[in-house]
């Protein structure tokens, strides 16, 4: 069990701090981030584990690096309109787009503009979390939405229409219910059956 007192040598959390809770391969990693300065501890990194979804989370698992993206997606740039728009500590805004870039998820490029700031925008691997962040929005839409409704929509721009639900679908594009969806082992080139038990 993971003792507190001992780890941060205090038995109560402070206001700079903030609980972090995460767990992966069955085992709970409990952390706590100091801000401004202080003790740092770190959840487990995903980066050795084979699961595409943990080694994914690697990448893009900061609350802040998602909706970081989520306002390139929308056509924001520049360091000062992410500041403006998520409310974030300058120190925070700059580690987290600085891991984006190392991970290469955004690009940083001289401003279109001409003047000495950096802009930031999607590269290939960024542009490709597309679906990635629609369905996130359309699950919040569903489950999570605001009191007073969504903010926004996707659309096709081209028609005005909303666009359908992200969902796995079969080649053909129809549908698929949840229970046809199978794994396969690529190592054994056989189904993956997962009990509940």
């Amino acid at each position: 069990m993971f003792d507190l007192r001992r780890a941060t040598g205090r038995g109560r959390l402070t206001a700079q701090q903030d609980l972090v809770i995460c767990s992966s391969n069955r085992n709970a990693v409990l952390g706590l981030i100091t801000k401004p300065n202080g003790l740092v501890l770190r959840t487990k990194s995903f980066s050795d584990m084979q699961c595409s979804i943990a080694r994914t989370l690697e990448h893009v698992g900061s609350w802040w690096s998602l909706l970081i993206i989520r306002d390139v997606m929308m056509g924001l740039r520049r360091f000062k309109h992410f500041e403006k728009s998520l409310g974030i500590a300058k120190n925070t805004l700059t580690s987290r787009l600085n891991e984006l870039v190392e991970h290469g998820i955004l690009e940083r490029v001289p401003a279109t503009d001409g003047s000495a700031y950096d802009e930031y925008v999607l590269s290939e691997k960024g542009r490709d979390l597309a679906p990635v962040m629609m369905a996130l929005a359309q699950w919040g839409d569903k489950w999570a939405a605001h009191p007073d409704g969504p903010p926004q929509e996707f659309i096709d721009r081209t028609t005005g229409e909303a666009l359908g639900r992200i969902w796995p679908r079969h080649k053909n594009g129809q549908l698929m219910e949840l229970d046809d969806v199978g794994v396969r082992d690529l190592d054994t080139n056989t189904d993956i059956k997962r009990s509940a038990s």
